[in-house]
């Protein structure tokens, strides 16, 4: 019989470790943007099961048929016996799995470990999967998480993680890398195995980075009413995303991908 969540914290947890408490004290801030858009997701953050529906429906990036094939192979792999951490989480529930260890900076809801993901409180070589989904951008030096990914994860565990390239700054609340296929290689060159492939396709690429222009040129240098404009022209932008169920097959689609998602082992 698989262990509990509540099992599985008590065995990987540091003495002493904390647990998140959703909107304590210790919530450094928001993880957001400034600005109307900001605190829009800020707002929505609060609510998972609504934010993971309109991100879902109205974001203007699609991940590729092969991180869903890989995601998919890795979650089959890694049931409810597996210990599964989801470095940076956010919110909500990935892939609806509640059994993963949901770690985040901030307090958010569902989070189970509230901790900078540099330095995670729990025990070395403990988790047999771990996730890192569309975060390391938003950190200064991601070659230390990536180092901790390393230290947590067991002999032979596997990291999956996504980097953006083709993207507009996106504060949460700061952001700072993007990454080609090479440069994901070599951030996870202390792997024994690294496999990168397409995350979000062309499609995706074009399209934030289209939406961004067009909101910003009819703005008029009004911050306000640029993510106005952002947030009425999503619903109308975000069903072209699926041309990449096309465009991903393109042997060149890589030059402007959305982003990559990368399959690391230890």
């Amino acid at each position: 019989m698989a262990e509990s969540k509540a099992e599985k914290l008590a065995k990987i947890l540091r003495p002493g470790a904390p647990k998140s408490t959703p909107g304590s004290s210790g919530f450094p801030g928001r993880s957001t943007s400034p600005g109307l858009l900001g605190r829009v997701q800020h707002w929505l953050k609060a609510k998972p099961e609504l934010y993971d529906a309109l991100v879902s429906i109205l974001s203007p990036v699609r991940a590729s048929p092969q991180f869903n094939r890989e995601l998919d192979r890795l979650l089959v792999t890694h049931g409810q016996q597996s210990v599964v951490l989801n470095l940076g989480s956010g919110p909500g529930y990935f892939r609806g799995r509640g059994d993963f260890i949901n770690v985040d900076l901030f307090a958010l809801p569902r989070v189970d470990i509230q901790a900078d993901a540099r330095d995670v409180p729990v025990e070395s070589d403990c988790a047999d999967l771990v996730l890192n989904i569309a975060m390391l951008e938003h950190v200064p030096a991601p070659e230390t998480v990536v180092a901790e990914m390393l230290r947590v994860l067991k002999p032979g565990g596997t990291a999956f993680a996504y980097l953006p390239f083709m993207q507009p700054f996106h504060g949460a609340p700061s952001d700072f890398h993007r990454w080609t296929i090479e440069g994901a290689r070599i951030l996870f060159s202390n792997f024994s195995t690294v496999r990168v492939g397409l995350g979000a396709g062309p499609a995706s690429g074009m399209l934030w980075l289209g939406l961004e222009w067009f909101s910003l040129f009819l703005s008029f240098g009004n911050r306000t009413l640029k993510d106005l404009i952002f947030l009425a022209t999503m619903p109308l932008v975000a069903p072209f995303k699926h041309l990449d169920l096309l465009l991903c097959s393109h042997p060149c689609a890589q030059v402007m991908a959305s982003g990559f998602y990368v399959v690391a082992t230890k």
